[in-house]
C-alpha cells in the first residue's frame, strides 16, 4: 500500500492508504484512513482556504511569468529594430 494525501473539500490534507497500483490505473480498490481523526470544521475550512489561495497564487505567477516573457521578447525585437535603424542612419550619414 501507499500513503496518499487527499485534497478534497471534505478531507483536505487527510492521508490515507491506497493500492500501489492506483497511479497505474489498475487499482485494487484498497482504501483505509492513515489517521483516524477527521479534524474539526475550522481546520478543514482553513486548509481549504489555504489550498485555494495557493492555487490562485500559482495561476497568477504563471500569468506574470508569461507576461514577463512576452515583454522580454518585445524588448529584444525593439532593440533589433533600433539597431537596424541606427545602422541605416550611419550608412546614410557616411554617404553624405
Amino acid at each position: 500500500t501507499n500513503i496518499t494525501q487527499g485534497w478534497t473539500n471534505k478531507n483536505p490534507s487527510r492521508q490515507f492508504y491506497s493500492c500501489q497500483r492506483l497511479k497505474l490505473g489498475d487499482d485494487c480498490n484498497y482504501f483505509a484512513w492513515f489517521d483516524e481523526e477527521e479534524g474539526t470544521k475550522w481546520q478543514r475550512r482553513a486548509l481549504i482556504e489555504v489550498r485555494d489561495e495557493i492555487k490562485q497564487n500559482t495561476k497568477l505567477i504563471e500569468q506574470l511569468t508569461l507576461s514577463i516573457s512576452e515583454m522580454e521578447s518585445n524588448l529584444e525585437n525593439k532593440q533589433i529594430v533600433d539597431d537596424e535603424n541606427e545602422d541605416e542612419i550611419f550608412r546614410k550619414f557616411e554617404e553624405f
